[in-house]
């Protein structure tokens, strides 16, 4: 019976993974967006991609508090694989910064922040740095059943004010997998992005939007002036 993928598979899983990070900057306040995972399950032995076991992550950066040290985030975890994948359910999700972070809080379904836990590198240069759990530890206690989703929020703190930080990779863990059709029953996987984290910035407003109130008065004004100097001319 097939639970978990081993430290070594998943390494070696991770090795073929490209570094897939988004960089984000102070002032990005509200980017968002949503990332797609791929899950994997150990298959006698080797780290099989399983085409129905999928789910995805959205974020969105709601800028800095505590004097610059902490980026809040908000999150919406959803479990998108198929009914052909039965009784999966997400228990944790989980992220890598740079730089690395020396704390954090989460709320909603995925309330418990564990830093540093026992998963091995995901892009081949970095160990995935904290998750998100209803529980201690990445794996077991609560989770999202296919079609289920949750919503919260969390912060990141570091040890110093920052201009910018990167994710680097997301992750998700999935547990108690039935999949007849692949031989398995109550496995465990773990799901990487498929893709760079998602993270877009809002689009730059123009001068005319970006001058605000003081941008609107004067260009009031100006057309007050206009009026007045059509009435000039017509009263000549």
């Amino acid at each position: 019976m097939l639970k978990y993928l081993t430290a070594a598979l998943l390494t070696a899983l991770a090795m073929s993974l490209p570094a897939k990070a988004v960089t984000i900057n102070v002032g990005d306040v509200g980017a968002s967006g949503t990332t797609q995972l791929q899950g994997y399950v150990d298959v006698n032995g080797v780290a099989v991609s399983i085409p129905n076991l999928t789910g995805t992550l959205f974020l969105e950066y709601d800028g800095v508090t505590n004097g610059g040290l902490t980026w809040n985030f908000d999150y919406t975890v959803t479990n998108t694989s198929s009914n052909l994948i039965t009784n999966a359910r997400i228990s944790s999700f989980g992220l890598n910064t740079t730089p690395n972070i020396t704390g954090g809080t989460s709320t909603g379904l995925f309330d418990t922040v564990n830093l540093n836990p026992p998963f091995p590198n995901v892009n081949g240069a970095n160990a995935i740095e904290m998750c998100f759990a209803s529980t201690t530890g990445c794996s077991g206690g609560d989770g999202l059943l296919s079609g289920e989703f949750a919503s919260g929020e969390f912060t990141l703190t570091f040890s110093q004010v920052l201009g910018a930080i990167s994710l680097d990779a997301a992750y998700l863990r999935f547990q108690s997998i039935d999949g007849s059709s692949f031989g398995f029953v109550g496995a465990s996987g773990v799901g990487f992005n498929v893709g760079d984290v998602s993270i877009t910035p809002l689009a730059v407003p123009g001068p005319m939007v970006g001058a605000g109130l003081p941008g609107l008065f004067a260009a009031g004004l100006g057309l007050i002036a206009l009026a007045r100097r059509r009435r000039k001319r017509a009263a000549v």
